[in-house]
């Protein structure tokens, strides 16, 4: 984006699906030419705009291996925790839910988060009446 804040609608919306997102870049971004190759590092708050041939597989390779890392990442969260000594952790059996928010996580999160809670029993209230 040309303009704009970290708190601005898109960046907020890029953020909540997981895509890199430059806020405040300048209005030369504006003047680039359509279908201009751009390499942009949100990580470390960079927008290339000279991006040969070398360096767009260089970006794509490491995507693809971000891509993998958190792919492993995901499969282990759904493993049992071990300490370092390999002695399995134990957790409550918590039911697979459709909607986390009303069930045992949004209850416990509600007790941290009391305006939570009540933001939800009330947007219940509404639809059922």
């Amino acid at each position: 984006m040309a303009a704009g804040g970290a708190t601005s609608h898109v960046a907020i919306l890029a953020r909540a699906r997981g895509l890199p997102c430059l806020v405040a870049v300048g209005e030369a971004l504006l003047e680039l030419p359509a279908g201009t190759p751009l390499v942009l590092d949100a990580d470390q708050g960079r927008l290339e705009t000279e991006a040969d041939a070398q360096r767009l597989a260089e970006v794509q390779r490491h995507v693809q291996q971000r891509h993998e890392t958190r792919q492993r990442q995901r499969a282990a969260a759904q493993q049992s925790a071990r300490t370092r000594d390999g002695q399995q952790l134990d957790y409550l059996p918590l039911p697979a839910e459709a909607n986390p928010v009303l069930g045992l996580r949004g209850i416990r999160l509600g007790q941290v988060r009391p305006e939570l809670l009540d933001q939800q029993l009330r947007a219940l209230l509404q639809s059922t009446s």
